[in-house]
C-alpha cells in the first residue's frame, strides 16, 4: 500500500468523508445522477479525488479537471490577455452539462 493510499484511508477514518458529504449536500446540493465538475490544481489532486469519490457515493457523476501551476504561470507570462479572458469552448460545453461545480484553490 502506498503512502497516498494510507493517507486517504486515514482521512476516511478521521471523518473527512462526513465533512465532504456535508459540503456536497448542504453547500452544493448534489443529488443522484447530477454531473459535478471538480476543478483543481496539481497540488490538490488528492482532495479532488476525495471529492470525486464522495460524489460517486451519492450517485452523482464527477468530472475532474486539473490545471498545473506551471501551465498557469507560463500562460500568464506568454499568452495575450484577450485569450486568457476568453472561456475555452470546451469549458463552455462542460459548464452547459454541469449541475454543480467544485473549485479548489
Amino acid at each position: 500500500m502506498t503512502e497516498h493510499h494510507r493517507d486517504l484511508e486515514e482521512a476516511e477514518r478521521s471523518g473527512n468523508n462526513e465533512k465532504l458529504d456535508q459540503i456536497l449536500t448542504a453547500c452544493l446540493n448534489v443529488k443522484e445522477g447530477e454531473k459535478v465538475w471538480i476543478h483543481g490544481w496539481d497540488h490538490t489532486i488528492d482532495l479532488a479525488s476525495e471529492i470525486a469519490f464522495a460524489c460517486k457515493q451519492k450517485g452523482a457523476q464527477p468530472f475532474v479537471t486539473i490545471r498545473t501551476e506551471d501551465c498557469w504561470i507560463r500562460s500568464l507570462r506568454k499568452i495575450s490577455k484577450d485569450l486568457l479572458e476568453t472561456l475555452p469552448t470546451i469549458e463552455t460545453a462542460a459548464l452547459g452539462q454541469t449541475e454543480a461545480r467544485a473549485l479548489e484553490k
